[in-house]
Parts: C-alpha cells; structure tokens; sequence
C-alpha cells in the first residue's frame, strides 16, 4: 500500500488525527509495511478493541532503542486520556500512563 493512502486512511477513520513520524522519510514507512517490520496502526488498534477504545487524538510513529513504537494519546470513553505505547510490528502494548 503507498505510504500516501496509508495516511489518507488514518485520517479518514481519524478526523484531526495527526500523525508524527519522527521525521522518517515516507518512502521508508512504505518499505517497513511491505517487509512486514511496520504494521498500519488501524490494524494493530483492531487487536486491542477495548483497550484502545475512545477517540484517538494523537498518533507518533518513534524509532526508540532500535524499534519502532507507536506512541498514541487516546481520549477513552471513561473521559480519562491516556498515552500508549504500541511495537508498531506485533502491537504489543508496551507502556501506558494517565495523561496530566
């Protein structure tokens, strides 16, 4: 899938979605989803539906500690607004905290 209607889908499902990529070329995140080592993020919010539940209001895609994360601030349906952290290949939940 082109790089471009992977951020035309995740804004479409997401309105004022914005998405960060840690200043990562586009041309890189296209080859990272044809490899297999990235993930689209509407994909890996499909395995944790409850977790992940509320409206999504920030997305990062980080390269940390040799990794790629997904950081997302998510307003949940508690009214509580919380930051995930997602490996951007297997969408394991790594880390979570309450927003201040």
């Amino acid at each position: 899938m082109p790089a471009f209607y992977f951020y035309l889908i995740a804004g479409l499902l997401w309105p004022g979605l914005t998405l960060y990529a840690d200043d990562i070329p586009v041309t890189q995140i296209q080859t990272w989803i044809q490899q297999g080592k990235l993930t689209p993020l509407e994909t890996l919010r499909a395995l944790h539906p409850q977790t992940l539940a509320g409206y999504l209001l920030d997305a990062e895609l980080e390269y940390k500690d040799g990794h790629l994360v997904y950081e997302l601030e998510i307003l949940g349906t508690d009214s509580i607004v919380r930051e995930f952290y997602l490996d951007a290949k297997d969408g394991t939940v790594l880390h979570q905290e309450i927003e201040d």
